[in-house]
């Protein structure tokens, strides 16, 4: 429940670190599946608050479906930021709808 938690305060830098300081140590105080669980809660968090498009959705696509369905609440900001980058990287040049929707 908290990589649950986790990714659901991934907005907030200040909610992030607080739970991040009540996190404990990951070697001694959780199970091999907990601590896996954790670090990819937290990659995901790290992904949503640098808003690394790139490394959001691929992570997206290789996590499980609890998690998946807790990322739907970024997928439209971290659209909005991947879909910016792609218009300012082909300024100045005629991009094609087809392209965009790809």
């Amino acid at each position: 429940m908290f990589a649950y938690l986790i990714i659901a305060s991934s907005n907030s830098v200040i909610e992030f670190t607080k739970l991040m300081s009540e996190l404990g140590n990951l070697d001694t105080d959780y199970s091999e599946s907990d601590r896996q669980l954790l670090v990819e809660a937290i990659k995901i968090s790290t992904a949503v608050q640098m808003s690394d498009f790139q490394r959001f959705f691929k992570l997206f696509k290789a996590t499980n479906y609890m998690f998946a369905c807790l990322m739907l609440n970024f997928f439209e900001e971290m659209r909005r930021v991947a879909l910016f980058n792609i218009s300012r990287s082909h300024r100045g040049a005629l991009m094609r709808g087809e392209y965009v929707q790809k």
